[in-house]
């Protein structure tokens, strides 16, 4: 560090106009330049941005105390007129080192920035854009620039080419697009034409397909349309059969609800419902309540507890349709052949009864003419 420190003072007194005017009556070359970075360890494609230090050590001056002479053998030595030693390396090596260090420190990425359309602007700013390096001709003094990154030489400001590269970059993006939007209208009009010739053949195609169908069909038209005839009158029908079925189960099905209904009030007035005394012919003892008065009572009681037993519709399949009619026809029997059996006893015995009487008349009739001849 202490070698660093020499130089930055040495550079800040008088190295650098001594630099600057070496710089201009030697102007150091691209390759001096290279060959002065492979002596920093500097490598020139990838660590561009360290070319311009190893352009300005190509020029290093001497500090006073210091002098430069070779050997026999051509070999630069420095030598140190105050320490009285000599040293095989300049003096200002390790002021360039570590100028090297601290840039390479700073320097996150040495990837050259890109200009395009929208910093375009920044070309018009002084200076020299990355990646270039400016040099001057040693003998017309005219300066060049050199790209470390491509290994390149312009005598056009790098401006000027930068800016030529965007022109024909967005030439050749326009013209890109012009050709991809060409492309895809020639595309989408071959389709579009690829599509009519399809209609086209399929309309043919079909047009043929009707001629051949007259030609096959031409002495068979009556029974075509006969046949036709046929099937439109089987269609028809076959949705009249469909309703008349749909009708038919709705009446089965409410004349069944009808005779569970029917079974269910006649069940419940058996059980609980006693009719009156007056509509058996037997007037009720009481004064003040007129025969016809209870009668129409009891007749509304009635029919309140008939509506009260009015049931659900409910829905059921032909199944059990059809096991609940055969229950109920056998129940309907059984109560049919019940009340025959009990009115022929009420009828044998009316009979006994009617020939109890007359006998008893006879009897009657016997003694009274007996009585009769006795007198």
């Amino acid at each position: 560090m202490e070698e660093y420190y020499r130089g930055v003072v040495f550079m800040k007194k008088d190295g650098g106009d001594i630099l600057l005017r070496k710089s201009l009556e030697s102007p150091p070359t691209p390759d001096e330049a290279r060959e002065m970075a492979r002596y920093f360890g500097i490598k020139p494609r990838e660590e561009w941005k360290l070319m311009e230090v190893a352009k300005s050590a190509v020029n290093a001056p001497l500090p006073p105390e210091w002098d430069e002479f070779e050997d026999d053998d051509n070999e630069v030595h420095f030598y140190n007129k105050i320490l009285k030693k000599t040293s095989n390396n300049h003096p200002l090596d390790g002021y360039f080192l570590e100028l090297i260090r601290k840039v390479r420190e700073e320097t996150l990425e040495f990837a050259p920035k890109k200009y395009g359309l929208k910093n375009l602007e920044e070309l018009n700013r002084p200076g020299i854009p990355e990646p270039w390096i400016e040099f001057r001709n040693g003998k017309t003094g005219e300066p060049y620039y050199y790209n470390f990154l491509v290994n390149e030489t312009a005598y056009t400001h790098p401006r000027e080419i930068i800016k030529q590269a965007i022109r024909i970059e967005s030439t050749i993006v326009i013209q890109a697009c012009f050709r991809g939007w060409k492309v895809r209208a020639e595309n989408r009009m071959l389709v579009e034409d690829l599509a009519a010739m399809q209609i086209q053949a399929m309309f043919r195609g079909h047009q043929a397909r009707k001629e051949v169908d007259k030609v096959k069909y031409s002495g068979s038209e009556g029974q075509i349309r006969f046949i036709q005839r046929s099937y439109r009158a089987h269609l028809s029908k076959r949705d009249v059969f469909a309703q008349m079925e749909v009708d038919a189960a709705r009446k089965l099905q409410a004349a069944w609800r009808g005779v569970v209904a029917r079974g269910k009030v006649e069940r419940k007035r058996e059980v609980s419902f006693d009719l009156p005394d007056d509509l058996l012919g037997e007037e009720e003892e009481g004064p003040g309540v007129s025969p016809f008065a209870r009668r129409l009572e009891e007749l509304e009681t009635f029919t309140r507890l008939a509506v009260a037993a009015e049931p659900d519709l409910e829905y059921m399949t032909w199944e059990e349709f059809d096991r609940r009619l055969f229950e109920e026809a056998s129940r309907r029997s059984r109560q049919t052949s019940a009340a025959s059996a009990a009115s022929g006893d009420e009828k044998g015995a009316g009979a006994g009864k009617e020939k109890k009487t007359k006998a008893l008349g006879k009897v009657k009739r016997k003694g009274r003419k007996k009585r009769d001849k006795a007198k």
